[in-house]
């Protein structure tokens, strides 16, 4: 009985960090992240990196990698990879967006190309 417990325990809060990250990658539009400024995207950015971090080190986890064995926790943890691989990449769009190098480097090979701003 209290296996069964601690299994629906698991699932509620698998489905809870789930439906956050929804909501957080939800909030965090293309259109949001390109009105903030250098400062509060970088400020932005070294708070998703945490969150990222302890979601990945929580998917790298003996814990997450046993749970991912048992029915419908399995699929609730793939959700919550996919999710993280999502927030990585938003991550590292907000970054490079404000890296100037980057931008030159973008600019240059556009142009190297024969692209030219539109």
């Amino acid at each position: 009985m209290e296996a069964a417990r601690g299994y629906f325990r698991i699932c509620l809060q698998l489905r809870r960090i789930d439906r956050a990250l929804d909501e957080l990658l939800g909030i965090l539009t293309p259109a949001r992240l390109e009105s903030l400024t250098p400062e509060q995207a970088r400020w932005q950015a070294a708070r998703l990196q945490e969150v990222h971090r302890l979601l990945a080190d929580f998917l790298r986890s003996s814990e997450a990698r046993a749970i991912a064995k048992f029915p419908v926790l399995n699929g609730l943890a793939s959700n919550l990879q996919d999710k993280t691989e999502d927030l990585d990449d938003l991550i590292e769009n907000l970054v490079l967006a404000n890296n100037e190098d980057f931008k030159t480097l973008i600019c240059d090979c556009a142009h190297s190309v024969g692209l030219s701003r539109g």
